[in-house]
């Protein structure tokens, strides 16, 4: 009976110290929680005061970007062409010929691309437009030249002669003829023709040239 008793309290015991052990247990495994919750909440909050510190920064940046009636601020836009390492050499339609682009020009990055690219066209274009008014009166001042051949040959050739009077004919031309050919042509004598209102377009540019000849050894 006694025997009994014992084996029961010795049961009861070891039950009571599994108990206790496994308490015990509880407490430091929720202790160690406790500890790395806390450990992450620290974290987590710093990480919200970084953010807040770079949003107050990034706020302060925009803010000070911006002019007093709330628009971005913007450089004129006087550097439209800017090289990238060297000088570009733009190949134009038709063998125009190179040209050459400085890079040395500061671009502000708040000038728009397309803008770059629509000044690229016009002066593109303007080259076009002088290419084509300079083939234009080439072939105007042939047609001019191509007429007075002749007349000039008649007037200033002379036959070739075995006398001393050859050294006096091939002198300079005298000033009276050459005053004679600085008188421009005026542009009524293509109207008389039926030249078009282009062609005496061109013809007004081309009556302000003069010929000169050059001055006699004499001189």
């Amino acid at each position: 009976m006694e025997r009994n008793i014992g084996d029961q309290l010795n049961k009861a015991f070891e039950a009571y110290r599994q108990v206790s052990i496994e308490k015990d247990n509880a407490k430091k495994e929720l202790q160690q929680m406790t500890e790395y919750y806390e450990r992450y909440t620290q974290k987590l909050q710093k990480q919200i005061e970084d953010q807040q510190q770079l949003i107050s920064k990034l706020e302060a940046k925009l803010s000070a970007t911006r002019q007093p009636s709330g628009e971005m601020k913007c450089e004129p836009c006087n550097h439209l062409l800017d090289g990238a390492s060297a000088y570009r050499k733009i190949q134009y339609p038709e063998n125009i010929g190179t040209v050459a682009v400085a890079p040395n020009m500061s671009v502000s990055n708040t000038v728009d691309y397309q803008d770059m690219l629509d000044a690229f066209e016009a002066i593109q274009g303007k080259f076009r437009q002088i290419r084509s008014l300079t083939r234009r009166q080439k072939d105007h001042l042939k047609r001019f030249h191509g007429g007075s051949d002749t007349s000039n040959d008649q007037r200033f050739s002379m036959p070739i002669q075995c006398t001393d009077r050859t050294e006096e004919a091939e002198r300079p031309f005298s000033s009276a003829l050459r005053s004679a050919a600085d008188i421009p042509l005026p542009p009524t004598s293509l109207a008389s023709r039926g030249a078009s209102p282009e062609d005496r377009d061109l013809v007004d540019s081309l009556t302000k040239l003069s010929v000169k000849f050059p001055p006699s050894c004499g001189q």
